[in-house]
């Protein structure tokens, strides 16, 4: 049920539907919040939570709030480095600079 609600998130940022991208993040993140902690270190369920706040922060900058955009992209790289290093995510983040 969360990828549906993640894959919602994902067609309401290209469909310029910030409000309720976010809102689609923020239930993503809630969920996120009161799984099991064995089910919140599946390689899945990191993707996942990154995902949605590399999305969230999207939609908040398209929305005009880049400070707080910032913020989340500081806050869930700073936590999820060791996911974004063991998925290459982060070997892609520095080539493309």
């Amino acid at each position: 049920m969360l990828a549906c609600i993640s894959n919602r998130c994902a067609c309401n940022i290209h469909l310029f539907n910030y409000e309720e991208a976010l809102i689609d993040a923020d239930i993503i993140l809630q969920h996120w919040n009161v799984m099991k902690e064995e089910q919140k270190e599946t390689q899945a369920n990191i993707n996942m939570r990154l995902k949605t706040l590399l999305r969230k922060a999207v939609a908040m900058s398209w929305k005009g709030d880049i400070e707080r955009s910032l913020e989340i992209l500081a806050k869930g790289l700073s936590e999820d480095v060791e996911a974004l290093t063991a998925n290459g995510m982060l070997q892609q983040f520095e080539s493309a600079r």
